[in-house]
């Protein structure tokens, strides 16, 4: 279960630490955190040499904003391989799943009326064909 997200002063001892030639196991147990949080907050941000503590606030916050705008109305290509997928091979949205970068549950909002990045029609040529999301 995750924990609270890190706060600026963390994000700022992060990069002291890292000045200061610290391991991240040593900066991991000063903050209270897991080592696997601190590792993965500094690759995010540029790495133990181009880390930079408030960048990486300013990405955190960014990145958690709420509500997200769908997957597949930010990438126009692969909404459009995947209703080609869908319409012309017949797929089901568990099968397009595994081989693209997008998750079923994505494909399946998608191909029901909203603004959701794929044509509202789609529901057609899901494998059950219902007009409106049983959920």
């Amino acid at each position: 279960m995750p924990g609270r997200r890190l706060g600026l002063e963390e994000w700022e001892e992060i990069r002291v630490g890292l000045v200061r030639g610290e391991s991240l196991r040593v900066i991991a147990r000063r903050l209270g955190r897991p080592v696997s949080t601190i590792a993965r907050a500094v690759d995010r941000n540029g790495g133990w040499i181009r880390y930079v503590a408030a960048c990486a606030q300013r990405r955190a916050k960014r990145c958690a904003r709420r509500p997200k705008p769908p997957r597949l109305v930010e990438d126009a290509a692969l909404a459009r391989r995947v209703t080609r997928r869908l319409v012309e091979d017949q797929e089901s949205p568990m099968t397009i799943a595994r081989a693209k970068d997008v998750s079923h549950e994505t494909i399946y909002q998608a191909s029901y009326p909203g603004d959701r990045g794929l044509d509202p029609g789609l529901w057609r040529h899901l494998h059950h064909q219902r007009r409106r999301r049983w959920r």
